[in-house]
């Protein structure tokens, strides 16, 4: 498949094997354009105002009524249910020292603690924070305003000092062993990232992974003996170990660093590289950000603060947190997804509001830590923090991978999926196909969540769900067709989902057992209609909610 074949095709497709790639956005980079350049995008969908002229109108709303309706009781009994069977939760004691849901002294009230994610931000938040700051004191107060006190400076010099406070700030975290760790992971792929080829790249990326799984060498550099320690050290190694990929590769296709010549440039290309591993504010979780994109966004000391877009941010995140914190108070579904005994007694109604809760505390948790991260990103001069989509609105899975971790769906769009693509099978002029690429990118979505059974029905089911979304939604055209053949997908979708948000097969296998198995064709028909109103009415709020979400994807550096 040529470059104006393969664009044509992108232009056209709705959705790339389960995977929608607006044609704006995944465009293949010239050599003399930058492949991250932030222009204006217009959205791919219809406008709002050829919607409200929709004589399905009326039909739209009543949708999207009965879907809203259906997701408030099935919450509702889910409250209904936790509070009637609270001393039934069991006790998490070896994790937490706490059990799973701790009285408030004075309040006749209950907190969850079923997250350890959770768990442990809440824990880590005034050591992250003080170092985040320390951070952004740096950046702004010494090396920023370095040349107004002392004389003119050369930058090269500002830009040392900001990266020594980055690595001493990852010392502090991690330790001295996990910092020469991931100094040496930076290392191996600089050295293979200069060859330019990608093969090379992702046969790195391959035996690492593979000795990580058959030697953890992880457990041998926490500094500390406690489970939050070996979380911190395996998600930042996760993060660097994508940062990495993403540099190789974006200096294989289009380097907007230092192009490597002499000694001098390849000691500036590496600090460079350094820079980027070693960013504080998304050294930690994410969201990801491409290399290109942080050459380009990476702005210089001093440069004044988008305080706009900044509170924006903050607001959110606090928003988030607030919520989190309140209605864990009422609704415990963290701890209810282990206790097997007490799904199995859930009615139908209950046990699907234990999921949809789950999914809206999922998102505010990382609206929350991807807004955090984010904020101190905009405040050291990077404008990026996409935060996750409302999991309500979305009636299409393939928009839940595009919007919920951009950065990570960006990565995989532009590293993996676009080049499978591109290359032909050795010894014939037979291109790769999507579904395989696509494939490619979920198991590496496998790999990345370590690689659980519940992991790989999840991320199965998703693959096959969205395969066939793509058919839906490509050969389909009448509105009502789709929504009634979308239905049985979207609520496939969601069950593998819940085994994925439950942390184990069990509550997945419940949720399915309840729904087929265990049901009247009268009650399973009813399920079929709300998931019907679900991808009907969902079509019209994507239209509303859909270019929204553009812009806030579309943040310029000026």
């Amino acid at each position: 498949m040529t470059h104006s074949e393969m664009s044509d095709f992108i232009a056209e497709s709705p959705n790339d094997a389960g995977i929608r790639f607006p044609s704006h956005e995944y465009s293949i980079p010239s050599k003399t354009q930058p492949a991250y350049a932030d222009s204006p995008s217009p959205c791919p969908c219809p406008s709002t105002a050829k919607w409200r002229k929709s004589p399905m109108m009326e039909e739209y709303l009543l949708c999207m009524g009965i879907w809203s309706w259906a997701l408030l009781y099935s919450a509702y009994c889910f409250y209904q249910t936790s509070q009637r069977l609270l001393p039934r939760y069991l006790d998490y004691s070896d994790v937490h020292r706490v059990d799973w849901l701790s009285d408030l002294e004075g309040i006749d009230l209950h907190r969850d603690h079923g997250d350890t994610e959770w768990t442990f931000w809440k824990i880590s938040i005034v050591k992250v924070f003080t170092l985040q700051s320390l951070r952004v004191a740096v950046r702004h107060g010494v090396a920023g305003r370095w040349s107004s006190t002392f004389g003119t400076v050369n930058p090269a010099i500002n830009r040392l000092i900001v990266l020594a406070a980055d690595m001493a700030c990852c010392w502090c975290l991690i330790g001295l062993p996990g910092l020469l760790y991931h100094l040496l992971l930076t290392g191996l792929f600089f050295v293979v990232g200069l060859s330019k080829r990608k093969i090379l790249v992702w046969a790195l990326a391959f035996f690492i992974e593979l000795g990580r799984y058959f030697v953890p060498v992880e457990q041998y550099l926490i500094v500390g003996d406690g489970i939050f320690d070996r979380y911190l050290l395996g998600m930042t190694t996760y993060y660097l170990l994508l940062r990495s990929i993403s540099f190789a590769c974006d200096y294989s296709d289009q380097p907007l660093g230092t192009t490597v010549g002499t000694e001098e440039q390849l000691l500036e290309q590496f600090v460079l590289v350094l820079e980027y591993q070693f960013f504080l504010p998304l050294y930690f979780l994410g969201p990801h950000l491409d290399y290109n994109a942080f050459c380009l966004k990476n702005a210089p000391s001093g440069r004044a603060i988008d305080w706009r877009f900044a509170v924006r941010i903050g607001v959110s995140v606090v928003a988030a947190v607030l919520m989190v914190e309140f209605f864990s108070l009422f609704l415990y579904p963290f701890s209810a997804r282990y206790d097997r005994e007490m799904l199995e007694r859930m009615s139908l109604w209950s046990l699907a509001g234990c999921g949809y809760v789950l999914g809206q505390f999922f998102q505010l948790k990382y609206i929350a830590l991807f807004g955090m991260f984010g904020f101190f990103s905009i405040l050291n001069g990077i404008n990026w923090s996409p935060l996750p989509v409302c999991v309500a609105w979305v009636h299409r899975y393939s928009l839940m991978w595009q919007h919920f971790d951009h950065g990570l769906y960006v990565f995989l769009k532009r590293n993996l999926h676009i080049p499978l693509i591109r290359t032909r099978i050795p010894f014939t002029h037979i291109s790769i196909s999507p579904v395989l690429s696509s494939f490619a990118c979920y198991a590496f979505v496998f790999n990345w969540h370590a690689r659980h059974n519940h992991i790989a029905i999840w991320v199965g089911t998703n693959w096959i769900t969205l395969l066939l979304e793509k058919i839906i939604y490509s050969k389909v055209q009448d509105e009502r067709l789709r929504a009634l053949l979308n239905a049985p997908v979207l609520i496939a979708s969601m069950v593998s989902n819940m085994c994925f948000l439950g942390d184990s097969t069990n509550f997945g296998w419940q949720l399915l057992k309840r729904i087929l198995l265990g049901n009247t064709l009268i009650n399973v028909l009813g399920v079929l209609i709300f998931f019907y109103s679900a991808s009907f009415g969902g079509a019209l709020l994507q239209q509303w909610k859909y270019p929204k979400v553009q812009r806030a994807r579309n943040i310029h550096v000026s």
